[in-house]
């Protein structure tokens, strides 16, 4: 410990934090927003495909006319022959005629991608920074986000690759968080900042679920495609103000004053003087 550490100590002994705005909570609100992105991204396709798929399919259909033959006296036809199988194919709707095999299929692609960068994801983020690494990987699921529609109209296979790709984004952002959080929070209030980020991941969950609920039975921007570009948009939204406002560690940040800079090394369980070489210093 350095002398000006030591004469903070004997100044702040109870280890009162300055008065002055802590940058550390910038850090803690996108956190929080990135996190939200995450889950919104994950799972508006879980809604959205309601509306993506007919219900039901016609294949599922159950088709009266064979039993005609066998039990002619037990089958009515109000408006004729043709009414019932009629009745049902207009109430289809969706554009997709996938059946619950393939839904399945469409749906667990993600975690396809998910699992297979969780543990790069660590090694990455103390090779090229942690600040970019979760910042891309959600800017990654964002773009693919507003891709879906254009990736499922073109093939359901396009679409499983496009959501693994998603899956690759956001395996990094748990491993990419916890190294930020681990140089950001001093040991006495990590719990609470850590509890406040990865809190967006519900909040993320619940509002996505409804606002693309909502989102598909309009017109807005074709119906169900809104739900894929009203959140993409956001993820890219948060991307910006993340590259701008967030640093891989205290040392690295032009604004933070020297009493924060000091409180967090302090609260650390060990001062960390190595800064992690930032290839994207231009920023």
């Amino acid at each position: 410990m350095n002398n000006q550490e030591c004469d903070y100590k004997n100044s702040n002994p109870t280890g009162l934090k300055s008065k002055a705005f802590q940058v550390r909570y910038v850090l803690t609100l996108l956190g929080f927003f990135g996190f939200f992105c995450v889950y919104a991204l994950r799972v508006n396709l879980n809604v959205a495909m309601v509306a993506m798929v007919q219900q039901p399919r016609v294949q599922d259909v159950p088709n009266h006319e064979d039993n005609v033959d066998a039990c002619p006296d037990l089958v009515k036809f109000p408006h004729g022959r043709n009414s019932s199988v009629q009745s049902v194919r207009s109430t289809l709707k969706g554009e997709f005629d996938w059946d619950s095999n393939m839904q399945g299929l469409v749906l667990g692609s993600f975690y396809f991608g998910y699992v297979v960068t969780q543990i790069p994801g660590g090694v990455a983020a103390e090779k090229y920074g942690a600040k970019w690494l979760f910042g891309i990987g959600i800017l990654i699921t964002a773009v693919f986000s507003l891709l879906t529609p254009v990736c499922a109209r073109w093939s359901v296979w396009a679409l499983i690759i496009a959501r693994a790709i998603e899956g690759l984004g956001e395996g990094v952002t748990y491993p990419a968080m916890h190294a930020l959080i681990g140089r950001w929070s001093p040991k006495q209030e990590r719990c609470l900042l850590s509890t406040i980020i990865y809190n967006g991941t519900a909040i993320g969950t619940v509002i996505s679920l409804a606002v693309s609920g909502a989102l598909c039975e309009t017109n807005f921007l074709g119906g169900w495609p809104s739900a894929f570009y009203v959140f993409g948009l956001l993820g890219c939204l948060w991307f910006l103000l993340w590259i701008a406002l967030v640093y891989d560690s205290p040392d690295s940040h032009p604004r933070i004053s020297d009493e924060e800079l000091l409180f967090i090394h302090l609260g650390q369980d060990e001062i960390q003087p190595h800064v992690v070489d930032n290839h994207f210093s231009v920023f």
